[in-house]
């Protein structure tokens, strides 16, 4: 038996204002690339019905972000942004998670079309694209939600028997980004009108964020180690990016990553809305050593990505605009690492709000962000290397 799986479809290509609720959810579904497949949940293992499974550590699925493969049976998916693809032929395919942790919410794409879907916290669940012209596809599992909130196994792809996996098709360069909400996409979805909120993580969307905007547009392949609320010195919660950017986990008792996989072309790192944030909300200074844990911070990531173009970038929410010590410290780290550092890049955003950027903000910053990495000339310089 299958029941129909129902979901939000998000995917934006253009820049509008939003003003009312009505407005958010009209841009979002002209946004939308309109999907020509169904999306199941399935009740009986496909395997039962004559699909052969391609598991995890097949050469022919491509993954991008931080990923346990403590078990390369069945990996643990855990940052928002990680995606999983895979090439195929026929007009049907599946895939299972398992043991997913508390809330865990992804995109499936096939051909560019987009549906959405949940993982039950500790169940296994198998899922059937169907109604696929026969031939060649491409099928993307995307993260959508944040590491804070869960993660869950990666058990593999199936295809109906007869039909085969394909080699992937591999994309030119890579883009990792740092940062907090902004970067992670928290509250994208929620209505204008609506008080930013950590609920309903389904209205939560890195596959709308400017990171993955910019780096579709692109032709990228993207990467995502962001976190809501968090800082350089301070935070709302006790984690801090320099002690938590090289970790598998978002947590302070985590393995460090292992940074096997082929290190990033570009890397974005856009922090510092919290330090003001959080200070203003304590009442207390603008943090004096911001400007040194930054340096320092920028300088541990230049020794593990000694090759990579980094661009320390700001802005998206209020920070850049209401305080003077957050400008000045993102000067300041831009001026202590130039001189030593050629291949670091700085900009600062035009495009913010108040609140966390809802997606026509998001398409704003992914814009500017486009414009900018393309006119620096990086891309060129990347392909000639």
């Amino acid at each position: 038996m299958r029941r129909p799986v129902y979901g939000m479809i998000a995917c934006a290509f253009g820049i509008a204002t939003l003003t009312s609720a009505e407005e958010l959810t009209s841009v979002i579904q002209r946004l939308q690339v309109p999907g020509n497949f169904t999306l199941e949940l399935m009740e009986i293992a496909l395997e039962e019905q004559g699909f052969q499974m391609i598991r995890p550590d097949h050469p022919h699925i491509c993954y991008t972000g931080r990923i346990d493969w403590t078990d390369a049976k069945r990996p643990v998916i855990i940052w928002q942004g990680t995606e999983i693809r895979l090439r195929f032929t026929g007009s049907q395919v599946g895939f299972v998670f398992s043991e997913g942790r508390d809330r865990n919410f992804f995109n499936v794409i096939v051909d560019g079309k987009v549906r959405s879907f949940s993982l039950v916290a500790g169940e296994k669940q198998t899922y059937l694209v169907a109604g696929l012209e026969p031939g060649e596809h491409e099928i993307s599992l995307f993260k959508r939600s944040e590491a804070m909130f869960g993660n869950s196994r990666f058990e593999g792809f199936l295809l109906p028997s007869g039909e085969k996996s394909l080699a992937p098709t591999p994309r030119p360069f890579k883009i990792e980004f740092y940062g907090d909400s902004i970067t992670a996409g928290a509250c994208n979805e929620i209505e204008p009108s609506v008080t930013d909120h950590y609920e309903d993580l389904m209205l939560h969307n890195n596959y709308t964020s400017y990171g993955a905007l910019c780096t579709r547009r692109l032709g990228a392949d993207y990467v995502n180690v962001a976190y809501s609320g968090i800082g350089i010195s301070l935070s709302w919660h006790p984690l801090r990016m320099p002690e938590v950017w090289d970790k598998l986990y978002p947590r302070d008792d985590s393995p460090r990553y292992d940074f096997s996989t082929p290190d990033p072309d570009m890397v974005v790192v856009n922090l510092g809305q919290n330090d003001f944030g959080y200070a203003e909300h304590i009442k207390v200074p603008f943090p004096a050593d911001f400007v040194d844990r930054y340096v320092a911070f920028l300088r541990a990531l230049r020794k593990q990505y000694p090759h990579a173009w980094i661009i320390l970038a700001s802005g998206g929410m209020s920070g850049v605009k209401s305080s003077r010590p957050l400008l000045k410290g993102l000067q300041d780290v831009y001026k202590a690492l130039s001189k030593e550092d050629n291949r670091l890049l700085t900009y600062t955003f035009k495009a913010f709000t108040y609140a966390h950027p809802r997606v026509e903000t998001h398409e704003k910053l992914a814009h500017e962000l486009e414009e900018f990495i393309r006119k620096s000339g990086i891309i060129e310089k990347i392909e000639r290397e």
